[in-house]
């Protein structure tokens, strides 16, 4: 389905574990910041996450009929909050809500009802994006389990979608043990029971999954992996009027 699509997308506030300022003149301001949010002990100790991000994006979809959809003006803005909690024995728990409010829906978000307008799959939603607990206390390994983001390689397969507003995240139990003997190479072993969807649906699933990465030097990424994806359907309930019975 062709069609012409402008994507304008500028980060307005990302205070996060992870702080990038290519400014020379910034880099003392943005560690300051990145320390206070970490807590000087690069997490162990808590975290707080805040990302603001603004988007708009401009549709004009052709779908090859009459008449064709209005195009779509979709602006929105989307903010995530999260707290890590500290370390305490080996054990560390996370949880982020996020919200996306549509300042202007002249588009179809697939969910609020504007099928005349071009798609922009951004749809108006709050949500619990992220709740887990996370065991370290096995050297070179984490056990991660709850509604988590998980990203293997190019996001094919299992990703989070991390070109829309909304993203994708997963109710699962994931270990990943970075082995140390055999250096550059990372497993991760897990099962995943549910998906939350970029568009804030939920998808049942029975997965179980595993990846193997072997970083080879600057040469690249030698990766075996195996993702069973088993989609339940969701059951219909019925309730047929009873028969009647005549005299």
């Amino acid at each position: 389905m062709p069609k012409k699509q402008r994507t304008i997308q500028n980060t307005a506030a990302i205070l996060s574990l992870t702080v990038a300022c290519s400014s020379t003149a910034l880099a003392g301001i943005t560690q300051d910041i990145e320390d206070a949010f970490n807590f000087y002990h690069y997490g162990n100790y808590g975290a707080i996450k805040a990302d603001l991000n603004y988007r708009y994006e401009n549709v004009d979809q052709d779908q090859g009929g009459v008449p064709n959809p209005k195009t779509a003006n979709a602006n929105t803005a989307r903010l995530r909050l999260g707290a890590l909690s500290p370390e305490f024995y080996g054990i560390q728990g996370y949880a982020e809500f996020e919200g996306l409010w549509a300042m202007q829906e002249d588009y179809n978000s697939t969910r609020n009802g504007n099928k005349t307008f071009s798609t922009v799959a951004d749809p108006e939603k709050t949500e619990l994006n992220q709740l887990w607990l996370a065991y370290s206390g096995i050297p070179d390994t984490v056990i991660k389990g709850g509604r988590q983001r998980i990203k293997f390689d190019d996001d094919r397969f299992i990703g989070n979608v991390g070109w829309r507003q909304l993203e994708t995240t997963f109710d699962s139990v994931l270990l990943t043990h970075q082995n140390q003997q055999i250096y550059g190479l990372t497993i991760n072993a897990g099962f995943i029971g549910n998906v939350q969807t970029f568009t804030s649906t939920t998808e049942n699933i029975d997965a179980p999954i595993l990846n193997v990465n072997y970083k080879l030097g600057d040469y690249g990424n030698l990766i075996a992996y195996g993702y069973w994806l088993d989609y339940r359907e969701k059951k219909i309930l019925r309730n047929p009027a009873k028969p009647t019975v005549s005299a």
